[in-house]
């Protein structure tokens, strides 16, 4: 009877560990060690509003990346440096980039615009594409910072409307920044929680072994 539940522990114990290392994150966010920040890039192929990208983004323990010069834009763009990310051309045969950290409120042609970094950053680093921002199309909409190259991909950026605008696709990606790591494994190494299932699991698969060694001996 004791071996018969010393075995239904160990299994148990097993099962356990096994579910909760089969719950342990994949490396999801990648380490800029310029900076000590992390990204994830985002797709969302349907096309998403920046209130929305940046209410998923904190949602996951960040914000949307806030890349304050040459090479912290680098390493973000980087990451997004693949048509799946950009859209499809306009009416104004152009594509929209994924959406970074910045928005503005009184945006009406572009030259009068105070943009704002979502994590408190001083702007000052702005790499605009050609023409930007402009306010399109005007009338006092909500503006946020893309990337934007025109017709090509690009890691220079443009102001484009929060909430979208006629004949435009909607940015279908944005990248998170995170302060801390966010990877549930780090360099393929599991953190405490997964090496406390580790654990588990191998008393489990002892307690086991023990069971049938004894079974053994007793025949």
């Amino acid at each position: 009877m004791l071996n018969r539940r010393l075995a239904v522990l160990g299994f148990f114990a097993c099962t356990l560990a096994l579910g909760h290392w089969s719950s342990v994150k994949a490396l999801t966010a990648s380490y800029d060690s310029a900076d000590g920040k992390w990204y994830t890039p985002v797709l969302v192929p349907a096309g998403i509003t920046w209130g929305a990208a940046e209410s998923a983004a904190v949602s996951d323990g960040g914000y949307l990346a806030c890349p304050t010069d040459s090479a912290e834009n680098t390493f973000v763009f980087d990451l997004v440096d693949s048509p799946s990310y950009w859209t499809a051309l306009s009416v104004n045969s152009d594509f929209l980039g994924p959406w970074l950290g910045a928005s503005a409120s009184n945006d009406t042609d572009g030259s009068d615009a105070t943009w704002k970094w979502v994590n408190g950053a001083t702007f000052s680093y702005a790499p605009w594409g050609a023409n930007q921002p402009d306010g399109y199309p005007g009338d006092l909409p909500l503006q946020a910072i893309d990337y934007y190259d025109f017709a090509s991909i690009g890691p220079t950026w443009g102001d484009t409307p929060q909430n979208g605008v006629s004949g435009f696709t909607l940015p279908q990606g944005y990248v998170v920044e995170f302060d801390k790591n966010p990877n549930s494994v780090v360099s393929g190494v599991p953190l405490p929680s997964a090496a406390w299932s580790s654990l588990t699991l191998l008393a489990g698969l002892a307690g086991i072994y023990t069971i049938k060694s004894r079974r053994a001996v007793a025949r």
